[in-house]
């Protein structure tokens, strides 16, 4: 998988891995994520860096249900220098929701992913990557998410 450098338009390979226990102190000093991902202890925290830089450039934590047959997007976030018209690289949120499409189809679950977006998120999950809004989550299955795997994760 590929993150773009905005300015230059190079690509860098980017790698994502879970969590570790001494990444936390890091995120939490480094005030660069928006959510407290100490209180998602207990959930699988996945982050995004680029392959050989430990600097961490996206996180999301996973929950898995396998009564419905899907896994849950609890918080997703690009680092704050890599979100907006200012950041220094883009598609690591693509990259991530693609990872949890692929663990998905891995488990059995046919790519079914959701999330609970904010509500000014809505039209950009739909718009980027073809979420549709069921009424409180964004879901993509299948079709869908076999193309987020091959766009970020495969880069075709």
């Amino acid at each position: 998988m590929k993150i773009e450098d905005v300015k230059s338009g190079n690509r860098h390979d980017a790698v994502i891995v879970e969590l570790e226990a001494k990444d936390y102190e890091i995120i939490k000093k480094s005030k660069r994520f928006y959510f407290t991902w100490k209180q998602e202890d207990g959930k699988v925290i996945y982050k995004l860096c680029r392959k050989g830089d430990d600097t961490i450039l996206g996180l999301m934590s996973l929950i898995d249900h396998p009564e419905n047959f899907a896994l849950e997007i609890g918080h997703l976030c690009a680092s704050k220098e890599n979100v907006g018209k200012n950041k220094q690289y883009s598609l690591i949120t693509g990259c991530l929701i693609a990872y949890a499409c692929r663990e998905a189809f891995k488990k059995g679950y046919g790519g079914y992913v959701y999330l609970k977006p904010k509500d000014q998120l809505k039209k950009h999950y739909h718009e980027l990557y073809g979420m549709d809004f069921t009424g409180i989550y964004m879901v993509t299955e299948e079709q869908n998410s076999a193309r987020l795997i091959k766009k970020y994760i495969e880069g075709k």
